[in-house]
């Protein structure tokens, strides 16, 4: 996850160095430089950490990401950021820390995608808990089949008993006594 823009409050500095263009590195005293975000930075697709901040000379804007404190009087920055051009600064120009648009859409899309990913896992839990009743519904619905399958068996057992009831009762009427001895052999008296 991208750690992104670091803030800090009421942060600016007056520049004691001119700047040109084509600089990366801002001069500034040694106090001041103390009051930006420290590190550790990072600036690639992945993690990004970095911090925005402003150049201006009261008319001229240019946003740029410090990416570095490289001493204590000067840090490293990736200049003309979301639009803006490089431009020259005097010394006594203004370097101070802002929120911007692109750093403040780019929260407010990180919320966005966060919210999704709640919404995502709370959609897999509900669906978790449905697979866990369905299969909790299976199993009764499993017992339910066994107890009527036995059911079914004690009532076909007792059909068999009647079926065998009524022959014994058959060959007892016809014959007069019958003796079943220990090995299951039938006679007639």
């Amino acid at each position: 996850m991208a750690i992104g823009n670091n803030f800090t409050n009421n942060t600016q500095a007056a520049l004691i160095e001119p700047l040109i263009p084509a600089a990366t590195t801002i001069n500034l005293p040694a106090i001041e430089v103390s009051k930006f975000f420290q590190g550790p930075f990072t600036v690639d697709d992945n993690a990004d950490s970095w911090q925005l901040a402003t150049l201006t000379n009261g008319t001229d804007y240019e946003i740029v990401r410090i990416v570095d404190v490289p001493s204590t009087t000067s840090l490293l920055v990736d200049r003309a950021q979301e639009g803006t051009v490089a431009l020259s600064f005097s010394i006594g120009d203004t370097l101070f820390v802002t929120s911007t648009a692109e750093s403040l859409n780019k929260f407010r899309a990180d919320i966005v995608i966060a919210d999704a990913s709640i919404l995502l896992l709370d959609q897999q839990r509900i669906l978790m808990q449905a697979q866990a009743d369905l299969n909790t519904t299976s199993a009764v619905t499993q017992d339910s089949n066994i107890s009527t399958n036995a059911s079914n068996i004690s009532t076909n057992a007792s059909g068999i008993l009647d079926i065998n009831n009524n022959l014994i009762n058959s060959i007892v009427t016809a014959n007069g006594a019958v003796v079943v001895d220990p090995n299951g052999n039938v006679t007639t008296n």
